[in-house]
């Protein structure tokens, strides 16, 4: 509906944006339902496959997550770029040297986009840093049953721990 609305049909009434959201989950099942088989054929199952692909995605989307977060002038386009440097950096490494491990492929692919936007964002800073807003409305107390329920998950845990270890 993010995508829908905003590009394809803004007039879209709330009983056709269920209509269009029932009928993209079956496309995306059926799609499901017929990658499945050449995952399952996949040498190291389906945990390794999942591994492996996601690594298409994750380290670009840490580098920018982290970059957006510790330094405020970097500018929209490096992190797009970033994102999109994740695919050809990965498939590279898969490429050239694929008896390593998908996760030092991963924190190779991380470094090199990390590289990347620290120099787009020295060669062009936003002019004006990025400023968070600060919601005074939003209550941040603990509740005391979350409270109670934490110390009880932590104690069943340190059992767990002393019972099996």
């Amino acid at each position: 509906m993010d995508i829908y609305k905003p590009y394809i049909k803004s007039d879209a009434s709330p009983k056709h944006l269920v209509l269009v959201g029932r009928i993209v989950t079956v496309v995306l099942v059926l799609a499901g339902c017929l990658w499945s088989p050449i995952v399952s054929k996949f040498e190291g199952g389906l945990y390794f496959f999942l591994q492996i692909y996601w690594g298409f995605v994750i380290p670009g989307v840490v580098a920018v997550f982290v970059f957006g977060i510790i330094w405020k002038k970097v500018p929209a386009s490096a992190a797009i770029w970033g994102m999109l440097l994740n695919i050809p950096v990965y498939g590279i490494l898969l490429l050239l040297m694929p008896d390593v491990s998908y996760l030092h492929h991963m924190e190779i692919t991380f470094i090199v986009i990390a590289l990347f936007i620290i120099a787009m964002t020295k060669a062009k800073p936003l002019e004006i840093p990025v400023k968070f807003p600060i919601r005074n409305e939003i209550r941040l107390k603990t509740s005391n049953t979350v409270k109670i329920w934490s110390a009880l998950l932590i104690v069943f845990t340190v059992c767990l721990y002393i019972i099996f270890f």
